[in-house]
This record gives C-alpha cells, structure tokens and sequence, in this order.
C-alpha cells in the first residue's frame, strides 16, 4: 500500500521511499515482496509459541532489518536507473521542456530521497556499480540534477572501490568542466581533494585565479604537472594578483608556492613578484612571504631585484626581530624559529648570488651597521641551530628506535644527520658558508665574525667546518 511522504523518514520494512508518477512517498518493495514468504506459512511451520502475542516473536531481528534495507537499497537504485534513462531519452527526442520536466522532476526528487539511504549506508553494502549513473548524471545539462548527484558520491568517497572507480571514469575532470556552472563549488573542491585533478589543462587554473578560490585543488594540480606544462598554463600575473587582494592569503600562497617549486621563478620576477612579496614582508603575510622569496632567490637577476625593491631593510628587521606579534605561546616560538631559519637561507642566497657593484655593497653594509649588531645576531642564530641539530642527532642515536633500525641494517649515521639538517644543522651549514663569503669581501666583517664566533667558544675551525659538512669550499681561505 502506498503511503504518501514528502520527505524519508527512515527505513521502513517492506517498503522503498520514491517517487513515481510525481507521487512521492513509500512504496511496497518488490524485491522484497517476492522473496517473503506467505505469513500462514511462517505459522504452521513455526514453533507453538509463533502465536505468541509476546513482543519477542513481533520485533524484527538485526538480521532481518538489515536485510530489509539492503533490499529496499537495490530497489531503489533501480528506480534510480530506470528514472535516468526515463529522463535522458525524453531530453533526447524533444527540446520542449514541457516533455522532458515531469521525469526531471521524478529524478531529482529520487536522488534527493536517496540521500539519508546513502549517509546511513553499511559500507559492507555498497557496490560501486553504481557510481558510473551518478557520475553520468554529473554532466546532466540541469544543475539541480548534479547536485544533488554529487552529494550522493561524496557520501562514498571512502567506501571500499569508490576511488578506483570515480578515477576510471575520468570524474575529476567531470568535476572541474562543471565548476563555472555550480552555485557553491565547495562540495566539488572536497571532491578534488580525493580524486586528483591531473589533466594538462588550464581551465582549473583559469577559474581559481579568476574566482580567486580553490587554491588547494589548484596546487595539487599544479604539483601534479612537469615544469613545461606549468610554464604553458601559468603566463601571467594572475596568482600575483590574487595573492595580493586577498585577506588571509595563507591558502593562496600554497598554490603560488607550489609554482615557484616548478617552472613559474622566471614568470614570477617578469611580473614584479620579488616586489609584492617584499612588499608583504611588513604585513600578515610576512612567513609566507619569506618562504616564497626563500624559492626564488636563485640566480643573479632575483637577488638585484630585491636589494632594489628595499628587501633588505625589512630582512634585516626579521634578524633583529622588530616586528610586534599578537601571536603566544609555544606557536609564537615556533612560528619566529621557522622566520629566523628562512632569513638566514635567504641571506646565504644574497651572498651567493649577487654580483659585484652597488646591490652588493649594501648588502655588505647591513652586517656593518650598529657596530655590527646584525651580524653578531647571525652569528648567534647558526651557533644555536648548530647546538640544536647536534642535539636532534644524538637523542636519535641513543633511542630505541635507532635500536630498532640498527637490527633491521638502516644506515644510522645518514637518518641522525637527516634528523640533525631537520633540526637546524642546515641552518649552521648555509649561515657558515654565508660567513665564509662575505669575510673574505671585508676585512671589518673577517675580524668581527672571529669575534662574535670566539665569544662563543669556536673559532675560524668550527666556521671551516660548517663549509666541509655541506661540501662546500668556500671556508679554505679564510
């Protein structure tokens, strides 16, 4: 019997919740029906106490329950299939809405009843057999139909075949030719964080950089690409701009980041970007900022133009630290340890890179400034991160879990000097070529470093040998 019901309300035994001839509501299950066995039967071949009234003998068991709903589950993905066809042969014959609407109408208010049936599904129940309707229905010219379509897949995405099946059927790309057509677009970029984005194409870059959303979708992909086909698809200042209007901008770097690892450094500089990231260095922004300039610091060109765009100063400023924070706790510790390290990776670059003349000469004049204030802070910088690597790599060598690689032939010495770099030691190694550089460009600076290292127990030796650990020869000489 049918029972009218404009919205589910929970498995029901015997019955599917569906729509048919635009009469929504629970149906008799046929399935089900076909199976079941007639009730005098059940009566005759029970026990004496099936005539029971008691509520044991009437109270379905878990099995019967589940049964029932699995039941009631495949009907209702029948229904689904046959509405689907319904709907896209009467689009197919006529362009008249007024033919093809009434089976639009039933399908859509079949998927939305779908949608507790799927969020309370028994992953043991599922069969990713259906997913290529769904996906189908992702392309439907209608809107309301991919919705709610999409909804359904996500409600499997960890389901046991639903990956392997979504990217068999190219679904990431489904998702992305929809995404200037959706109303909300955050369902699709959950998606694409599960089914990766990997087609050499810049529509998804085109989109994000023009709706200024989706930035982590679009460093996935980005990541995803060879350093050629980035170049192809990011040729314009379109992520510098967004970068710089956006209010948080954390999100936004990830993706920019992501190209300047690749191929982007030479679209990056042509566009002014050294100048807006330098720019960014005084505000919020100021550790994404670092990091990014961090990446593209790597030739002649980048380094003039930041000694131009006044990127010393605030450098400089991070050294000394005379920035304010609101920041607190061990966050705060964290967050200016991370600054501290990208300084001095940045000042290893200026030193390393830049050429003869006026850029260079200022640089050298920074460490003289104050009587040489920052330069002892350098100093005092890659002594302490020395000390902290050393410490990462003996509290390795003595625990149990170097016990544990020793037994299973791991080399030892290459995971302590691994934890050590992670712990600073590469801070020590780049700071001591830095050190060894600029010394043998300046006379003042070559006495107040032995100075400042003296100071603090070491001498031409420990600065000689932080150039030998990261194969560098830059320390004989001096």
């Amino acid at each position: 019997m049918f029972t009218p019901s404009k919205t589910f309300a929970g498995p029901k035994p015997g019955l599917v919740f569906t729509t048919v001839n635009s009469k929504t509501g629970y149906y008799p299950d046929p399935l089900l029906n076909s199976n079941a066995e007639p009730s005098s039967k059940k009566r005759r071949t029970g026990s004496p106490d099936t005539t029971s009234t008691s509520t044991s003998t009437s109270t379905p068991t878990s099995t019967s329950i589940s049964t029932s709903t699995l039941k009631s589950f495949k009907s209702s993905l029948l229904t689904l299939e046959t509405l689907t066809n319904a709907n896209l042969s009467a689009r197919s014959l006529s362009s008249d809405p007024s033919t093809y609407i009434p089976s639009e109408t039933s399908l859509y208010l079949h998927l939305l009843s779908l949608l507790p049936l799927f969020k309370s599904l028994d992953p043991d129940f599922f069969n990713p057999t259906i997913l290529p309707t769904l996906i189908g229905l992702c392309t439907h010219d209608n809107s309301d139909i991919v919705t709610p379509s999409l909804e359904l897949i996500s409600s499997t995405i960890e389901f046991e075949g639903t990956i392997e099946t979504l990217q068999s059927n190219n679904f990431a790309d489904i998702l992305v030719s929809n995404l200037p057509r959706m109303s909300s677009t955050e369902l699709t970029f959950t998606l694409l964080d599960s089914v990766p984005y990997t087609t050499p194409s810049p529509l998804l870059y085109d989109y994000c950089t023009k709706n200024q959303t989706g930035s982590d979708a679009l460093a996935d992909f980005l990541l995803s690409q060879d350093p050629k086909t980035v170049h192809e698809i990011v040729k314009d200042d379109s992520l510098l701009k967004w970068y710089h209007t956006s209010t948080d901008g954390e999100d936004v770097f990830q993706s920019i980041l992501t190209c300047v690892r690749t191929d982007w450094k030479g679209v990056c500089i042509e566009c002014e970007g050294i100048e807006l990231f330098v720019l960014h260095l005084e505000k919020n922004k100021r550790g994404s900022a670092l990091i990014i300039l961090n990446n593209l610091l790597e030739d002649e060109k980048a380094c003039v133009r930041f000694i131009k765009s006044s990127g010393l100063k605030v450098l400089f400023k991070i050294l000394l630290n005379k920035f304010k924070t609101t920041r607190g706790g061990d966050r705060t510790k964290s967050w200016r340890k991370s600054e501290l390290r990208t300084a001095i990776n940045i000042l290893w670059s200026l030193a390393k890179y830049l050429p003869e003349g006026i850029e260079r000469e200022r640089y050298l004049s920074k460490f003289i400034e104050n009587e040489f204030t920052a330069l002892e802070r350098v100093v005092e910088v890659i002594v302490e991160y020395d000390g902290i690597g050393r410490k990462c790599m003996k509290k390795y060598l003595v625990s149990k879990e170097a016990e544990a690689d020793e037994e299973d032939g791991e080399d030892l010495e290459g995971e302590a000097r691994r934890r050590g770099i992670d712990g600073g030691l590469d801070t020590y190694f780049y700071g001591c070529e830095m050190l060894a550089i600029i010394m043998k460009k300046d006379k003042k600076i070559w006495a107040a470093v032995i100075e400042a290292v003296k100071v603090r127990g070491g001498g031409v030796s420990w600065i000689k040998d932080g150039c030998r650990e990261m194969g560098s020869e830059e320390g004989e000489g001096i």
